[in-house]
């Protein structure tokens, strides 16, 4: 199975692909947005990541090429700045009283960024597509949507990590969670710092799907992710 994942960046890439490992062997993770190095910890030369560069990704002729070419493709995106001009999703504050309904409005946005694509006006670019002729009259995310995986991170993929590391009792945190990730880590004298090598190190537990009830009894965006991951899977 070849598996591409779009992402905000490395620390990303890794919680996702380890999580992804959990219910596919053997897998071809591919890091597609934002490219990595050789290593996978940083991102590419003349490359970059972030929520505006998913957003772009979404609307290019590139995401057509890649779901004609991979079996599934993984879609994730932090919701912290869902209230920006260029997202345009509010209020941020309806995750706090309606999660699913705030979560479908942030899916609707990225179907409605991958039918912004269109297809390819180059004719010769158009003969790539097994579907052109049906793309031309349907929505790209109609024709695609069972490649399409969504790992939408309410309000950060941080968030996620918490869940799991952070066993104390308390309600489901989605703000704030880098700093309270940060700071639970120092309580256990442990740290974790930005970059890919501790998001390596601190997601390893999520290759085991055993170890994913703990996350979802406190994130329902881990929970929605990993369902599709299972529904696949089985």
């Amino acid at each position: 199975m070849k598996l591409g994942v779009i992402c905000e960046g490395p620390t990303d890439f890794h919680v996702l692909k380890h999580t992804i490992q959990a219910y596919f062997n053997p897998i071809q993770i591919r890091d597609i947005q934002p490219p990595l190095d050789a290593q996978q910890t940083n991102i590419a030369i003349d490359a970059w990541g972030g929520w505006e560069k998913v957003s772009e990704y979404l609307k290019s002729e590139d995401f057509l090429i890649l779901l004609e070419n991979m079996d599934y493709v993984v879609i994730q995106i932090d919701t912290d700045v869902c209230e920006h001009r260029n997202f345009n999703v509010s209020p941020i504050s309806l995750a706090n009283t309606d999660h699913n309904l705030f979560y479908e409005l942030i899916k609707q946005k990225l179907l409605e960024w991958i039918d912004s694509a269109g297809v390819p006006l180059n004719k010769k670019k158009a003969k790539r597509f097994i579907h052109y002729q049906k793309l031309k009259k349907r929505k790209i995310s109609t024709e695609y949507i069972h490649k399409i995986i969504f790992a939408i991170s309410v309000h950060s993929l941080e968030c996620w990590l918490l869940a799991y590391h952070d066993t104390r009792p308390r309600s489901c945190k989605i703000t704030g969670c880098e700093n309270a990730l940060s700071r639970y880590f120092k309580t256990v004298r442990k740290t974790i710092n930005k970059n890919a090598k501790d998001y390596i190190q601190h997601s390893l537990d999520f290759k085991d799907a055993r170890n994913h009830p703990r996350i979802c009894a406190k994130s329902e965006s881990f929970k929605i992710f990993v369902d599709q991951l299972a529904a696949i899977s089985a």
